[in-house]
């Protein structure tokens, strides 16, 4: 047969991208997926005191330009979402704003997290907890990336070869 006997021909479709699985079922999450999962959320999601998507109305009409989420919410209502916000919490808010950014045609857009979590102490986050969602008290001016720092250095000279451990100067 020619291809001119299908009745459906194939097309190439230039600006798509996707992706396959292939060893579990579950979808491969992108942030354009993200993004709409995070604003079927937004407009589903109820309790008896608390509907988003009139908080995001609301918001949005008296510009206030942020929304606060209950990470509890997240994870009662999509697994899927509430574990793409913990394994990479960076990535997974970027594409929520984004999403309501552009389905709202707003410039800027700030989702806040919320937990009912126990609160960590500020003097025991180390780097067990780094790029995790934490719970702190008060407010935090400032964070940083994690500095490591040597506690023994191993040198060797570059002209006549000895060696020495030290522990004394560490810059």
């Amino acid at each position: 047969r020619s291809p001119a006997n299908f009745s459906h021909p194939m097309e190439y479709q230039q600006n798509t991208v996707s992706s396959l699985d292939l060893i579990g079922q579950e979808r491969v999450l992108n942030t354009e997926l993200l993004g709409s999962m995070f604003l079927a959320f937004v407009a589903e999601f109820k309790t008896t005191h608390k509907t988003y998507f009139h908080a995001l109305s609301a918001n949005i009409t008296q510009n206030i330009m942020s929304l606060v989420v209950s990470l509890d919410h997240i994870g009662g209502f999509s697994q899927t979402l509430a574990a793409a916000v913990e394994s990479s919490p960076l990535a997974a808010l970027e594409a929520f704003e984004a999403a309501v950014c552009k389905k709202y045609g707003l410039p800027r857009f700030q989702i806040q997290l919320t937990t009912s979590g126990n609160c960590m102490p500020i003097r025991g986050v180390n780097a067990a907890v780094s790029n995790k969602i934490i719970k702190v008290r008060g407010i935090v001016v400032s964070s940083s990336a994690v500095f490591t720092k040597p506690k023994e250095l191993f040198l060797t000279c570059r002209n006549c070869l000895s060696t020495r451990t030290t522990r004394d100067v560490i810059p």
